[in-house]
């Protein structure tokens, strides 16, 4: 029996199929090798190649242990693509390349948010106020 029209499932379905072995093993290699090789700095080019939306990689890669393999060296490849073209290029600004270096790689991104994290404790001019040393000081007594 077919869906129902407009089902929702169905609609899914489309957007997000099953696939076999072989074809994740394609997919895979396929993904690689693009990220070596295209001029795209987002897989969303990737995505559009293939006709699907743009988080189709990242939802296949967290739904498809066998995919994930693939989609972490093809991350791992466009980090590199994307160190190379801010920092080692002269048309491309370091500051767009560290911005969406983050995407890519998982340990610069765990830094950022490290980072993020350090500077809640600043206030706004970047320094501490005696305030705040004073409160730090006395919760360690606390």
């Amino acid at each position: 029996m077919a869906a129902a029209k407009g089902n929702k499932y169905a609609l899914l379905r489309d957007d997000y199929p099953t696939y076999t072995d072989e074809e994740i093993k394609a997919l895979g290699e396929e993904l690689i090798e693009w990220s070596k090789n295209a001029e795209e700095i987002h897989f969303m080019g990737f995505c559009l190649d293939h006709q699907r939306s743009y988080n189709w990689l990242r939802t296949l890669a967290s739904d498809n242990e066998k995919f994930k393999p693939y989609y972490k060296t093809a991350k791992a490849a466009m980090a590199a693509k994307m160190l190379r073209l801010s920092f080692y290029n002269k048309n491309v600004n370091a500051y767009v390349g560290m911005k969406y270096l983050s995407r890519y790689d998982d340990d610069y991104k765990e830094l950022l948010d490290q980072d993020a994290a350090r500077s809640k404790t600043k206030n706004e001019d970047g320094y501490l106020n005696l305030a705040d040393l004073k409160e730090a000081f006395t919760k360690d007594k606390k």
